[in-house]
């Protein structure tokens, strides 16, 4: 500092009035630290996207420390308590004064040639300014910044901050610390392996267990479980139907047994009397041979009074009345033109007054089909009806030619497969012939599915017990 001295001998006062301030001794070693950092972040060698990350476990690591130091002890102690077969490759250098930032630049470069070396640490422990002042250096910088292994800086203590800290690929606070984080620990890594294990096998023992589950529940839907059902409710139906059929044909046959009763007592009770063929005592009169009761010939009198025995009195002698006159009478005889009118035009009987009868519709019956054709038209009918798959659907109906095999499926393929031939049995709708089909195609899916589910069990077995004996 350049300064003006100003005494005031009155209040007995002194000052200094400074010209200039230069930096000597540590302040001009930051000062100059602090302008390399500037020049080298212009550079972009402190950018973060220039930082390799760390391999997991290295089987070589490469240590750059001084000679018989305590950061040796601590990074090789420390990491081979975490990992004891990790190998080190170290090299001893000058860490402080002015040989130290040409050997620890040699060493980096020596490392980072072996292609054995999957790492390399630089450690150093805590000093004072100018006794860390080599990492600081631009040369040494420069050098850790070309290097191509993941580079860990571990200089001095927490609060030192030296520039290779900023170029290296990560920094560690202590050497001990950088022996923790270039190995794993081995108890931690079991651990977390042994947990690891025994989540998955609990993940793969409950979805075994959740598909064996579902798969149960599949195969105990009635539709499967009870296949005859598809026959009793059809066999139910046809019984149904005949018995409605037969019920049909006896009424049909009472009404027209009632409606002929019907019309012939109209007819009866509209038709004219008959023309007697004999004379009878009820045919005398006006209306003298026209009767409706039947006539009795002479031969046939006669032989019934002669039956009589010889007591009898004989009968009259037989005449035609209709040679005799008729008898006088008062009333006019009867207008035959009226019996004829009657007899040749009848009036029509009434039509008779009924309820609509209330029928249930009944479902038209099914088409009868040659044996031959009746799978044929099954499977024509249920594309037709949407119970098989049309043409715009890929997926041909199952027991078709084109049914994809089932011991070529997959375990999800077969049980979605199954779960949609179980739902088209529930829906119904389906024939005969294509609800077997159906039912038999589920049963080979159910087939395929348990052989995959005591596959995975066996393999979650075989794969246990290989675990357990490694380890």
């Amino acid at each position: 500092m350049r300064a003006r001295p100003t005494y005031w001998t009155k209040r007995g006062s002194f000052s200094l009035q400074a010209d200039e301030l230069r930096p000597v001794g540590v302040g001009e070693l930051l000062a100059r630290i602090e302008h390399l950092k500037r020049v080298l972040a212009s550079e972009g060698l402190f950018d973060p996207a220039r930082k390799v990350p760390l391999p997991f476990l290295p089987h070589v690591v490469g240590l750059v420390c001084g000679r018989g130091s305590k950061a040796e002890h601590d990074v090789v102690v420390n990491a081979r308590e975490r990992w004891p077969d990790v190998t080190f490759e170290i090299r001893e250098v000058a860490v402080q004064g002015t040989s130290a930032v040409p050997q620890v630049s040699a060493a980096i470069a020596e490392l980072d040639a072996d292609p054995r070396v999957e790492v390399i640490v630089v450690a150093r422990g805590g000093g004072a300014v100018e006794d860390l002042l080599p990492f600081s250096n631009e040369m040494l910088v420069r050098a850790a910044a070309s290097c191509r292994t993941p580079l860990v800086s571990a200089i001095g203590h927490e609060t030192d901050t030296p520039l290779l800290d900023l170029v290296a690929d990560y920094r560690a606070s202590t050497p001990t610390d950088a022996a923790k984080r270039i190995v794993p620990d081995v108890a931690e890594e079991r651990a977390r392996l042994t947990g690891a294990r025994h989540r998955i096998r609990t993940a793969v023992t409950q979805r075994v267990a959740r598909e064996q589950a579902g798969l149960d529940a599949l195969r105990s839907r009635p539709v499967l479980a009870a296949p005859e059902t598809m026959v009793q409710g059809r066999a139910v139906d046809v019984l149904a139907r005949r018995e409605a059929g037969r019920r049909a044909v006896d009424r049909a046959l009472s009404r027209g047994t009632a409606d002929t009763q019907r019309l012939a007592a109209q007819v009866r009770a509209l038709s004219p009397p008959r023309r007697c063929s004999a004379a009878t005592p009820s045919c005398r009169g006006p209306t003298a041979g026209w009767c409706g009761t039947p006539t009795t010939s002479p031969t046939a009198s006669a032989s019934a009074s002669g039956s009589h025995g010889a007591s009898s009195p004989p009968a009259p002698p037989a005449t035609d009345h209709r040679d005799r006159p008729p008898r006088p009478t008062n009333r006019a005889p009867p207008r035959r033109t009226a019996l004829r009118r009657t007899r040749t035009a009848p009036h029509p009987p009434a039509p008779r007054r009924t309820a609509p009868r209330r029928t249930r519709p009944h479902p038209p019956a099914p088409r009868r089909t040659a044996p031959h054709r009746a799978a044929a038209c099954s499977a024509t009918v249920g594309r037709r009806r949407g119970y098989w798959p049309g043409a715009d659907d890929p997926t041909p109906a199952p027991g078709a030619d084109g049914a994809p095999d089932v011991s070529a499926l997959s375990y999800e393929e077969a049980r979605d497969d199954l779960v949609a031939v179980v739902a088209r049995l529930e829906a119904g709708g389906a024939t005969l012939e294509e609800s077997l089909a159906l039912w038999e195609r589920g049963e080979a899916l159910a087939a395929r599915c348990q052989q995959w589910l005591d596959g995975a069990r066996e393999r979650l077995a075989a794969a246990q017990a290989d675990g357990e004996g490694a380890a």
